[in-house]
């Protein structure tokens, strides 16, 4: 054919040959241009009702403008040939550009936005390619990308190929369109392919100019196919680290086996691209998989039922689901706190993923009538309010653990997490738990009144866990209920520690004993190993366990950087803090304002005191801030400002009908530095009488220690902290951090220094 002409082209180079024909550069001898010239191969030529289909798909494709896709000039026949002439392409097939470790993650994105828009434009005029590939895409010398062939492979029944996909018949039936490798799973079982079909195999080109691999691999076509059918693709993280994990979950999506799961557009999928691309120019995207990992938040569902009276049981379902989600590695998940705080809101789903910083979103609804149960869950994408995945469960209420089994496999199977062995193995427990549905009730209304976290409400949630216990004997999260709720009445000083935490490390060990790999169990026992047997080697080990089983948990978190600020590990435990608040419950009033005390601790005052005023003004209503609030005004000097806390916290503790005794000392110890030494007395006074009562008041000595301290009694001071040993009173592990003993440091340094030392706490210098 070379030096010959057809009509008006002089045939000048031969560039290649495949199942679409021979491909040749000619030259235009009318207008003086090179163009490239396709002759049809004969049997579509030879058949009128293929060659007229063929011409008008041509047509369709010509219409096309687009800068990334080639142009077709026209479709001719002469001499008793028929081809097409286009536009011709100076450059190399993608398949000559892909170096073998993949190309650098720049170039990608100059590659496969431009290919995703071609495919966008040709979509939204109904027209599809059916046989995207490397061997289709040209880039040419300056660096643009040019598609070619687009929607005439549909005309062409190929029983051989180009060479690329190395298919022969006799080995696949004939009818294939497309090329093995970057065919979808449709086109292989020979269903009509569709837009989604292009997005597959755009996919497989994706992968392959990320990683220079083919995302599915086999020795023959046979195998490749089968690998396409069944096998998942690896993630491009584990074969390149140095590209972020969202561009895994974009080309994963691609991916999918079921076309209704894939990018249901190529504008959809070109707009994700062009978003990360974005992102990592600005330097906004890591390439590590903790911070870019799929993030959901569980919002809590709302009750359907007729009466409405399943609220505990509506909120204890969102609340395992979230339990679920945070111990799985690969999925983001803001706690209960966070997510929690938007009940009984009607804000838009894009300002609610804002405020959490999560891509999506689950929410859903309980319809509860007799024994049934309908349970609906819909997973929304924040960023554009569109549904992901929605379903309903209609069940027996007994199988509520099931439910809840299948709606987080569903979901970690939308993000695309890949689950490790022992996340599966956790998964399976959590759905063959089996527990009477009225004693699940009566541990979900405990789980809620502990989570007020009030004198009161501890001791109601004290009372329902116990009855769970007697109803069922070996289930371990009501033990570790147990222990939590001692521990927090131990903290908050309403009980002596060594009673509090001795009962709570009683519970502990029971829920250890029936469960060993239970993340809540394991971090009671630490926090009984940090306050009161003040082993920190062996609390540092039930955290670590604690926080592998449940990578999610801001309160181990938090209490983790307490046990490191008692150590001197001021810079880790601001990191666990910072870890928690950021990460994990970015919304929890309580993470807020322990960064505070946790700040004021390690010795940066001024940075305590604007943590905890920006905590104020976000949630007024918060008790426990002002008391944190109030020492750092001491420390600043600012006594009035002090005393205003205190009271701002007696209030907050009122108004839920509570109260805070320790609060009593507080205000004791402010007056005697304001000099109001008879008011301080008389506050001293009343806690002995109250201390007296045939049902007493608790007061830690080491806070009463303070007081003493303030009034310059020294002497008294040192007997309270004796005291203080005798008991166990968990705060002494302050002891040697907190700026009010700093005056009883100086005046008894060898007494102070032994009681540190005794504690087990690193002596400052």
């Amino acid at each position: 054919m070379i030096g010959s002409t057809i009509a008006k082209y002089r045939i000048l180079d031969k560039l290649g040959a495949g199942g679409m024909g021979e491909v040749y550069r000619a030259e235009d001898t009318s207008l003086g241009r090179e163009v490239a010239l396709k002759l049809l191969p004969p049997e579509v030529a030879a058949d009128p009702q293929r060659l007229g289909l063929f011409k008008k798909e041509a047509k369709a494709v010509a219409a096309l403008d687009h800068p990334n896709i080639v142009t077709i000039h026209s479709v001719e026949e002469a001499d008793g040939m028929h081809f097409i002439t286009m536009e011709l392409v100076r450059g190399k097939t993608l398949d000559n550009v892909i170096p073998s470790g993949g190309v650098t993650f720049e170039r990608f994105f100059k590659l496969a936005i431009p290919m995703a828009q071609a495919v966008s434009a040709a979509h939204e005029r109904g027209i599809v390619h059916r046989d995207l590939k490397p061997a289709n895409v040209m880039v040419t010398g300056a660096g643009v990308v040019k598609i070619l062939d687009f929607g005439l492979a549909k005309t062409i029944d190929q029983s051989s190929t180009d060479g690329q996909g190395e298919l022969t018949t006799d080995t696949l039936p004939s009818g294939f369109v497309g090329t093995i490798p970057y065919m979808a799973p449709e086109q292989i079982g020979q269903k009509e392919a569709d837009e989604r079909s292009d997005i597959f195999s755009l996919g497989v080109i994706l992968f392959e100019m990320a990683t220079g691999r083919r995302p599915f691999l086999g020795s023959t076509n046979i195998q490749v196919a089968a690998a396409i059918l069944r096998e998942s693709p690896p993630l491009i993280e584990e074969i390149r680290a140095d590209l972020p994990h969202h561009l895994s979950r974009i080309v994963g999506r691609c991916l999918r086996k079921d076309p209704k799961r894939r990018w249901q557009g190529a504008r959809d999928l070109c707009n994700d691209l062009e978003d990360l691309a974005q992102e990592m120019a600005a330097g906004r995207t890591s390439h590590t998989v903790e911070e870019t990992s799929p993030s959901v938040a569980v919002l809590p569902f709302l009750d359907m039922s007729e009466k409405g009276d399943q609220g505990h049981f509506v909120d204890g379902l969102s609340e395992d689901l979230i339990n679920a989600f945070s111990q799985i590695h690969g999925v983001q998940v803001p706690a209960r706190t966070s997510s929690f705080s938007f009940k009984g809101q009607s804000l838009d789903i894009r300002e609610i993923g804002k405020r959490l910083g999560v891509a999506s979103v689950l929410e859903g609804s309980v319809r509860k009538y007799g024994e049934s149960l309908r349970v609906t869950a819909n997973l929304i994408e924040t960023a554009t309010g569109y549904t992901l995945w929605s379903q309903n469960f209609d069940r027996q209420l007994d199988d509520i653990f099931r439910i809840q089994d299948e709606i987080t496999r569903s979901i970690i199977d939308e993000l695309e997490v890949p689950l490790r062995g022992e996340e599966q193995d956790l998964l399976a427990r959590w759905a063959q738990r089996r527990v009477d549905q009225e004693v699940y009730d009566l541990y979900l209304q405990a789980r809620a009144a502990w989570a007020d976290r009030f004198e009161g409400r501890l001791k109601e949630a004290l009372q329902k866990f116990q009855q769970v216990t007697q109803l069922e004997p070996d289930w371990a999260p009501a033990y570790s209920g147990l222990a939590d709720c001692y521990t927090v009445l131990g903290w908050y000083t309403y009980l002596p520690s060594k009673v509090a935490f001795g009962a709570a490390g009683k519970f502990s060990q029971r829920a250890l004993e029936l469960d060993p790999s239970g993340a809540d169990a394991h971090a009671s026992e630490a926090l009984i190993q940090t306050l009161l047997h003040w082993d920190w080697q062996a609390a540092e080990l039930h955290f670590s366990e604690s926080i592998r089983l449940k990578p999610k948990n801001p309160v181990v978190r938090w209490w983790y950087a307490f046990l490191l600020v008692v150590q001197g590990r001021l810079d880790e435990a601001l990191e666990q803090g910072e870890h928690a608040r950021t990460r994990e419950d970015p919304l929890s009033r309580a993470i807020h304002a322990n960064i505070g005390w946790l700040q004021h601790l390690a010795g940066n005052h001024s940075a305590a005191l604007s943590q905890l005023q920006a905590t104020v003004e976000a949630w007024p209503d918060f008790a426990l801030t002002y008391v944190f609030l109030g020492w750092v005004q001491e420390q600043h000097g600012n006594l009035d400002e002090a005393m205003k806390a205190w009271d701002d916290a007696q209030q907050e503790f009122s108004k839920r009908g509570t109260a805070m005794p320790s609060l009593a000392l507080q205000e004791a110890h402010t007056r005697a530095l304001m000099g109001q030494e008879q008011e301080a007395r008389a506050i001293l006074a009343d806690c002995d009488s109250k201390a007296a009562l045939d049902e007493p008041v608790y007061y830690s000595p080491v806070n009463r220690a303070a007081v003493h301290v303030a009034l310059g009694e020294i002497d008294e001071a040192m007997q309270c902290l004796t005291r203080a040993e005798e008991i166990h009173d968990c705060w002494l592990l302050v002891l040697d951090r907190d700026p009010r003993y700093r005056p009883l440091r100086e005046a008894r340094a060898e007494e102070f220094s032994a009681i540190v030392k005794r504690v087990g706490l690193p002596l400052r210098e």
